[in-house]
């Protein structure tokens, strides 16, 4: 706290249970007591939304921050991209899950960040242990493990395995140990079967009891869409969402009705009012919602964190269902209940994808997969993306 309140710049990084949120929380009570402005960020609009959870504070995506302040929010991934009128009138900005974010969208954050003459503290926090940022680089984990900024990295985990066997699995994972021979002395917030089907099914049921039917509380993840696929229109059967109106898209393989859990696959700025008028407000890849109207002009979704928005033709393409969604798509957000399936499938396996999966679970987390997918993803870590960058900082050549 004493590093991110007495630097210009600072990192924090920790494994999940080290105490980032409740950190963050006290970080900007200090800031408040200050009177200072606070502006929080993130990549994804549901992380985002948990920074929110976390701080109290209201909190935004780093595309909508760019918009709100005079800036090019649809060319982030251009690293030439001008920032000469934006001005971020905070004078703290904190941004959130920045393992997520690719070098040429944290290159273009940081040229706003200098562009500003208000901003006295830029706070970067993340975990490095998560998926590498889907992109070119990784800015966070570079700036973290070569450069001479002031940063922390937390590695304690305060709950013990009988309290929280999911942060037990988590850190177990995140060391590159396998955790099945350590099941006994979990907690039971988090079950390991080495099989699918009809039990997975059953294991959905028992959550939705749990969560009192709060379908956005109860997730699904696997490692590819296909696999999503599958497993969303059999959530969606199993749910018995009624066809009333459904959206007509004969690229997909599937239609959404009312009543379905929906993820917005592209940033939609330009939406319509719930009643179809003109001003609706925008929402971002990686919005989760329900669907509450349809018609001939338009999709009402009610997106969680954000509210009822009407996504007119274009906007529809882009909602898939939300049921089961990727590991990639999850990170950042956490569900108080989730489901993770893991497939055979060589080029994905790592310790970062179970270890995301698992840390995506607030209260409750089931893995399902093969006692040797468990064992591959224990003994292998994502590939570490070729950069410049720690040269720059006396990193290995």
């Amino acid at each position: 706290m004493r590093l991110a309140c007495t630097n210009g710049i600072s990192i924090i990084s920790g494994n999940a249970g080290s105490g980032k949120s409740t950190i963050l929380g006290v970080i900007t009570k200090i800031f408040l007591e200050k009177n200072y402005m606070i502006e929080q960020v993130a990549l994804s609009g549901k992380a985002a939304l948990r920074i929110k959870e976390t701080t109290g504070l209201h909190a935004k995506t780093i595309h909508r921050m760019f918009l709100d302040n005079g800036g090019d929010c649809f060319n982030l991934d251009n690293p030439y991209l001008k920032v000469d009128e934006m001005n971020i009138a905070s004078e703290v900005l904190i941004v959130d899950e920045a393992s997520m974010i690719g070098g040429a969208v944290f290159f273009n954050l940081l040229k706003a960040v200098k562009k500003s003459d208000k901003i006295k503290h830029l706070i970067i926090v993340g975990d490095n242990a998560q998926l590498p940022a889907i992109g070119i680089g990784q800015p966070f984990n570079d700036l973290l493990n070569y450069s001479s900024l002031p940063k922390a990295k937390l590695t304690r985990v305060y709950r013990q395995a009988s309290e929280s066997g999911t942060l037990a699995a988590a850190t177990m994972i995140r060391q590159n140990e396998n955790f099945i021979s350590s099941l006994d002395t979990f907690g039971d917030d988090f079950i390991y079967m080495n099989h699918g089907g009809n039990d997975l099914l059953i294991e959905f049921e028992r959550y939705m009891e749990m969560n009192n039917n709060d379908i956005m509380e109860v997730q699904f993840l696997a490692q590819k869409r296909a696999e999503c696929l599958q497993f969303n229109k059999i959530i969606q059967k199993r749910l018995g969402i009624l066809p009333a109106n459904h959206v007509e898209n004969t690229k997909k393989a599937f239609e959404i009705y009312v009543g379905d859990k929906v993820i917005l696959n592209k940033n939609s700025y330009e939406n319509l009012t719930p009643e179809g008028d003109d001003g609706g407000k925008p929402v971002f890849n990686g919005n989760l919602g329900i669907v509450k109207k349809i018609t001939k002009d338009y999709t009402v979704v009610d997106f969680q964190g954000i509210g009822e928005v009407g996504l007119e033709k274009e906007a529809v393409r882009n909602l898939l269902l939300g049921y089961c969604i990727t590991v990639h798509k999850a990170q950042g957000s956490g569900f108080n209940s989730v489901i993770g399936f893991m497939s055979n499938s060589q080029s994905m396996l790592s310790s970062n994808m179970l270890y995301t999966a698992i840390t995506r679970a607030k209260h409750h987390c089931t893995i399902a997969a093969p006692e040797s997918v468990i064992e591959d993803c224990a003994n292998r870590s994502a590939h570490e993306c070729q950069t410049w960058l720690k040269n720059f900082y006396g990193g290995k050549e």
